[in-house]
């Protein structure tokens, strides 16, 4: 429950346009002061997570952590630490499951395309599909870490970690579709 809590309130920052959240409660309990860290929540006076949406280097995540108005609030550690991180697929894999949902360039970070159903992407995770229906989508389905089911691969080589995963919404076979549309990108392993 802490990790969903936790993820609402990281959703919760990018809808409202904010940069950052803190946990201000000093009371917060146990369990969500254990998954703060897991959850991409860093650790300074008040753990707090800075979501962010678009493609940046690890530097330029480093550099918007020291630029106002973040700089003046987190300690400067954070932006020093990814400052002076080489860039490498371990590296932006971590930087990429702190911020998310940010993309890191640059580091050589593998995508690995993921076929998925269009019924299955409008229950998991594509808001913009599920405005048409006319039930919507249920909200407790959509796509987290602990919905995600794995499955023998066919070519073993193909999954590596760390990799970026590029959900492809592909069409119902049922309706005559063979479409295929940018599905969304997804870094939580």
């Amino acid at each position: 429950m802490a990790r969903q809590l936790l993820g609402w309130l990281r959703d919760q920052c990018l809808e409202m346009g904010a940069s950052a959240i803190q946990i201000t409660d000093e009371h917060s309990g146990q369990w969500i002061d254990s998954r703060c860290a897991a959850e991409g929540f860093l650790p300074d006076q008040r753990p707090t997570a800075v979501p962010m949406r678009g493609a940046i280097t690890i530097a330029g995540v480093g550099a918007v952590l020291a630029a106002p108005p973040l700089g003046t609030r987190l300690n400067p550690k954070h932006a020093e630490a990814l400052v002076q991180l080489t860039p490498s697929p371990a590296a932006a894999h971590s930087v990429e499951s702190v911020f998310h949902p940010v993309i890191v360039t640059g580091a050589g970070l593998p995508t690995i395309r993921v076929p998925i159903i269009l019924n299955y992407a409008i229950e998991l995770f594509d808001h913009a599909l599920s405005e048409g229906r006319l039930w919507g989508r249920e909200r407790s389905v959509a796509l987290r870490r602990e919905h995600v089911y794995f499955r023998t691969p066919t070519v073993p080589s193909l999954l590596t970690a760390p990799a970026r995963l590029l959900w492809q919404v592909t069409g119902d076979r049922r309706y005559g579709g063979a479409r295929s549309e940018p599905g969304h990108f997804s870094t939580r392993q």
